[in-house]
């Protein structure tokens, strides 16, 4: 790897961290502005928009996993991808106007208004995810970092004001709206005013989108996959809304946001991690520092944020935490931490090509997560260190399924 490559990975991390830091430091800012069911509420969209999102994470990682094969012919399918995300997100964004009273009862919205927002807000993800992505996929690390860290501070800023405007959870949204915005002309700049899409940026050739989707499904396959993935890792709020009261729910949110401290610093290295596996061709990663480094992460880290979440509650959110609250944050963390490895297992199969073990694991994350939506609606009055624990449970049962995968794949030499 040559050196200019080195130092733009690591102008990359080191931008996506703080970009990350950034967008971590918005819930806390905005929270000491809203009362703790706004910010239940606020966490609720924001899960919904990370759901619906997910499918742009995907096709992120698949534009990282085509640019490096340098193949123009299959690059055709981004094309395709690109058609299916935005009707995908046009056809959610419909159903959610047209269904938002029924979707407020649902999860104890006041205010209906936020729900339309976020119909808009899903289609504006369309352009600011992908566009990013592009530049990613052209080796324009240094712009997509900057660009992420100016659209963080944008968001906060317009956050805050726009709630000490009287806004509350619509402006908190609203805030994110616009750091989404502030990326297109962002993007179109460091492209030199040319016109970004994906099917230009990667100088696609012309043949027919269902040639496309029949010669390269599979990348199809992938998309859903890695949709499902990010899909799950947003579950506890979402579900958590659905079945606590608004105060109570408003609450694990807090829990919530500070369980994903580890959560926030450790997904660009895995991003990183991700890219290097995909110059390299070879994983670096073994069984062994798999799986003793989650055993001790998962042993450490919720143990620590156990002792430090009455401090940290202090610091971040103000007053005095609950204890069940600072029970859940501890449990919440492992699951997160699980769900942080989880990722770089899944990532090093699509890195190594295992795509028999990808799928498999797949399949067991969006079935699992299923299970966990339905056994958190059917239990009488769940408590947030019921949701809590079945969240963490769902996820370090999830990397053990993953690694048992692998292992079967290894042995079988997929």
């Amino acid at each position: 790897m040559s050196q200019r490559t080195i130092q733009k990975s690591v102008w990359f991390l080191l931008l996506s961290l703080t970009a990350s830091a950034l967008n971590f430091l918005y819930y806390p800012v905005v929270a000491r502005l809203l009362s703790i069911q706004q910010f239940g509420d606020l966490q609720l969209g924001v899960a919904l928009i990370m759901q619906t999102a997910a499918l742009f994470t995907a096709l992120n990682i698949i534009a990282l996993y085509l640019s490096a094969q340098k193949n123009k012919i299959s690059r055709t399918v981004l094309h395709s991808m690109e058609r299916f995300i935005v009707t995908t997100s046009l056809i959610i964004s419909v159903l959610l106007s047209l269904f938002a009273p029924a979707v407020a009862a649902l999860f104890g919205l006041s205010d209906v208004s936020v729900l339309y927002l976020l119909a808009v807000i899903f289609i504006c993800n369309i352009p600011a995810t992908t566009w990013i992505g592009v530049l990613q996929g052209d080796g324009q690390f240094l712009s997509a970092g900057i660009i992420a860290v100016i659209s963080a501070t944008t968001k906060i800023i317009a956050a805050v004001l726009l709630v000490i405007a009287g806004l509350n959870v619509f402006g908190a949204l609203l805030g994110i709206l616009i750091g989404q915005l502030i990326v297109l002309p962002l993007v179109l700049l460091a492209h030199k005013g040319e016109k970004l899409k994906i099917s230009h940026s990667l100088n696609i050739v012309r043949v027919p989108d269902l040639v496309a989707i029949k010669k390269y499904s599979s990348y199809f396959k992938i998309l859903l996959s890695l949709a499902v993935l990010a899909m799950i890792g947003t579950l506890d709020v979402v579900v958590a809304k659905a079945v606590l009261a608004p105060a109570v729910a408003g609450y694990f949110a807090q829990a919530s946001t500070l369980a994903k401290i580890p959560y926030y610093a450790a997904i660009p290295l895995t991003l990183v991690l991700f890219q290097q596996l995909l110059t390299k061709r070879s994983a670096q990663i073994r069984e062994r520092t798999l799986l003793s480094g989650t055993l001790a992460v998962l042993l450490v880290i919720p143990v620590l944020m156990f002792i430090a979440a009455p401090v940290g509650y202090a610091v971040l959110f103000s007053g005095n935490i609950p204890h069940a609250i600072q029970v859940t944050t501890s449990l919440l963390s492992a699951g997160f931490i699980a769900y942080i490895f989880l990722t770089l297992s899944l990532y090093r199969m699509l890195a190594e090509r295992k795509m028999k073990s990808f799928f498999a694991t797949s399949i067991v994350v969006g079935s699992l997560g299923v299970l966990f939506v339905i056994v958190s609606g059917i239990v009488n009055t769940p408590s947030p260190e019921f949701i809590s624990l079945l969240f963490s449970s769902l996820m370090l049962f999830l990397l053990i399924s993953s690694v048992i995968i692998y292992q079967y794949a290894e042995r079988n030499h997929e």
